[in-house]
């Protein structure tokens, strides 16, 4: 229900955007959304982007005053977390985000048996805004299981 509540949000924030008459470009950083907003021959233009917590965002503008955002959405992290895991039993664990894209991730880590494992995640700030550093996924450590990580 909240990520529905998240869209009509972002929605109507685009509907009633307001940039003042002597700005051409105003960007706000709320939490993990960009909100970028341009005016282009008498209209705003809004957009709103998520932004990972292990990527970065670029605003550029040309010679002409064009202005665009620019937001590194993937690539290589090194982002500790600890976790638990389900499979046959419930294990506890702690484990290391290599690679991102968006909301999602690949890692791995090692179990309190000592059992290395492997991840597919997403984190959840989308659905749940009070989890911002918190994902859920699938594990691989010989069997499939359910993973809950928490980012430190």
């Amino acid at each position: 229900m909240n990520y529905l509540n998240n869209k009509k949000i972002d929605k109507l924030t685009i509907e009633n955007s307001k940039l003042a008459d002597d700005l051409k470009m105003k960007t706000v950083i709320y939490k993990d959304k960009v909100v970028f907003q341009v005016r282009e021959n008498e209209k705003i233009k809004t957009v709103i982007k998520y932004l990972p917590p292990e990527s970065s965002a670029t605003i550029t503008t040309n010679t002409d005053g064009q202005s665009s955002l620019t937001i590194q959405n993937k690539g290589f992290t090194i982002e500790p977390s600890a976790s638990f895991i389900s499979t046959s039993e419930l294990l506890g664990g702690l484990s290391c985000r290599f690679l991102f894209w968006d909301r999602y991730g690949l890692g791995a880590g090692i179990s309190s048996e000592f059992k290395p494992y492997l991840y597919i995640d997403r984190r959840i700030s989308d659905f749940i805004p009070f989890f911002q550093n918190t994902s859920v996924g699938v594990s691989y450590d010989g069997g499939v299981g359910l993973i809950v990580s928490v980012f430190l």
